[in-house]
């Protein structure tokens, strides 16, 4: 396909370019959109407050460290290094961006690498396009979003339905949300139907003008409405790959009509605000966004208008799910007269739900993982002799996976959970540098490492503690001792006993009050150190051993 690196080139750009006119074209068209806009719209107007140099600094020094840059090859580095002198200049011309209403053309064009992404070679729907851009733009988009988020924030405008790019809200709460909803569902012997729905090439099927409309209801107005017209008007993209000799060519600069700029800043940040009017429709369900990735715990029959934004779902992608304990349940679901899917596992914000909420499949698959992980360890540990190398290249390659997600699957099966529990005794007897014979307590214990069950424990202590759930005392009045516990909600079915909902509050609930009232930073702190000093092999060992170390503490 790179015989002719120029012509792939061209074909790419148009193609790039192309994409939301493809997408969108079999839409219903879109009138009045004005009237449709619906959620809070608050009185007064947001405006840019000015720059100040030091804070130009602080967000130079944000901006992560890639040797890749846009057309000025300017990297983060280089910013780096500027002297204050030319800081300075830089906060005004960034202020006068602000207070004129004009984004400067130079920082609106980028580099698209197509990257291949699997399957067919010869398809350019199998090249996931890569864009470069300035620098310079990501220090202004940077100030520019926390301005505007502070103003959306103050007024309570993003949805509690968006868990995407939301400050100190994480995937982990968008997997809570959804998965709590329908273990109710269930434990109320009702039936869960989760439609998980793919936007197709969403970020580029933005239309600008409804994105505008948005900004203007959400508060965004006059000069600072002007400064995001600007932004998205007038960008240009050019194709860049590289020929069988190793020869790099660029293709010719398109103007982009439609889209928000992938690989920005603000690109994100303003597709999470062009679809977060859909969670305001009155709808009959539970709604799960995390920027493009929608799902919905239906008990009703509403629609959701994804065309409205001029979005399109994916039909072939868009998969649904059935809890229930009714066995043998038949049902079919259609979005306008296209019969979608039904699927018994799916792959949602990285773990893989199933529908008898087992995580057998999850686990299978973290399992590989980590295996692959302990191979990398063991190159290393041949390699160097530096233990506290070693624990980083632990945490970084093994336990940074076995962690994400673990507040689930941690409620699996034993027998599950003993071939996690093993792969990371094995890792940790490599950084110790012990026979696989040895016994790995001690080593858990002065490599200061939590074992499998205390992370599980560690990682429910501290997300009941921060997120405040329901009391008994806030349900009662009456002085007993557990009004300070957590409410547990009633388990009628198998599928909901063994999970974070249930037994991972019971769990919780055995923490006394003086560890329990310490503040997230304390309670984290203690909590750890009572694990380490444990280091679980079960939960039964749990009850027996770091317990009795919690009531020593408070004594």
């Amino acid at each position: 396909m790179l015989s002719k690196p120029d012509t792939v080139a061209e074909r790419l750009n148009n193609f790039y370019i192309n994409l939301a006119e493809t997408t969108t074209k079999n839409l219903p068209s879109n009138t009045n959109q004005d009237n449709k806009l619906c959620g809070n719209s608050p009185l007064n107007s947001f405006y840019f407050k000015p720059v100040i140099p030091e804070e130009v600094i602080k967000t130079i020094k944000s901006i992560k460290k890639k040797s890749s840059s846009g057309l000025d090859q300017v990297t983060p580095q280089i910013l780096q290094k500027l002297p204050l002198n030319v800081v300075e200049v830089l906060a005004f011309l960034i202020n006068c961006s602000f207070s004129e209403g004009v984004f400067p053309d130079e920082l609106k064009t980028s580099v698209v690498i197509p990257i291949h992404k699997g399957g067919n070679d010869k398809s350019l729907a199998s090249f996931r396009p890569i864009s470069l851009l300035s620098t310079f733009s990501k220090v202004i988009e940077t100030l520019a979003k926390i301005r505007f988020t502070q103003f959306l924030n103050k007024n309570n405008i993003i949805s509690p339905s968006q868990f995407g790019f939301q400050s100190k809200i994480s995937t982990t709460d968008a997997i809570y949300g959804l998965l709590e909803h329908v273990c109710e569902k269930v434990n109320d012997k009702s039936i869960a139907v989760v439609v998980y729905c793919d936007l197709a090439k969403a970020f580029d099927c933005v239309n600008h003008q409804i994105l505008l409309n948005k900004l203007h209801f959400y508060g965004c107005r006059d000069v600072a409405l002007t400064w995001f017209a600007s932004y998205l008007k007038g960008r240009q993209q050019c194709v860049r790959v590289r020929g069988l000799d190793g020869t790099e060519v660029s293709s010719n600069f398109k103007l982009s009509k439609h889209g928000v700029p992938q690989g920005s800043v603000l690109g994100p940040f303003l597709f999470v605000l062009y679809i977060n009017d859909i969670a305001a429709l009155n709808l009959s369900c539970k709604l799960t966004l995390f920027v493009d990735d929608t799902s919905l715990c239906w008990s009703g029959k509403d629609p959701v208008a994804f065309d409205q934004n001029r979005l399109a779902l994916n039909i072939n992608k868009t998969k649904y799910m059935v809890f229930s304990n009714i066995h043998g349940l038949r049902m079919l679901i259609s979005i306008e007269d296209s019969i979608i899917q039904r699927v018994g596992e799916y792959k949602f914000l990285g773990v893989m739900i199933d529908q008898n909420l087992k995580w057998d499949i999850h686990i299978d698959k973290l399992a590989k993982c980590l295996a692959s992980a302990i191979y990398a360890i063991r190159v290393v540990a041949l390699e160097m002799n530096n233990p506290v190398i070693f624990k980083e290249v632990y945490h970084a390659l093994f336990e940074s996976h076995l962690r994400y997600g673990i507040l689930f699957f941690g409620y699996s099966a034993t027998t599950k959970l003993r071939t996690l529990f093993i792969l990371q005794k094995r890792a940790v007897r490599i950084i110790s540098r012990a026979n696989f014979r040895d016994h790995c307590k001690p080593l858990f214990q002065n490599s200061k490492i939590l074992t499998l069950y205390d992370l599980i424990l560690f990682e429910t202590f501290r997300y009941c503690h921060v997120n405040a759930f329901q009391q008994r005392g806030n349900i009662h009045s009456y002085p007993t001792r557990s009004r300070e516990n957590l409410q547990i909600p009633q388990s009628q079915s198998a599928l909901t006993r063994n999970t974070v909902f249930h037994y991972g509050k019971i769990l919780y609930n055995m923490i006394p009050l003086g560890i329990s009232n310490l503040n997230n930073h304390r309670f984290a702190k203690t909590i750890k150190s009572i694990l380490l000093r444990s280091a679980n092999y079960s939960f039964n060992e749990f009850l027996e051993n770091s317990v009795p170390l919690m009531q020593e503490y408070v004594q």
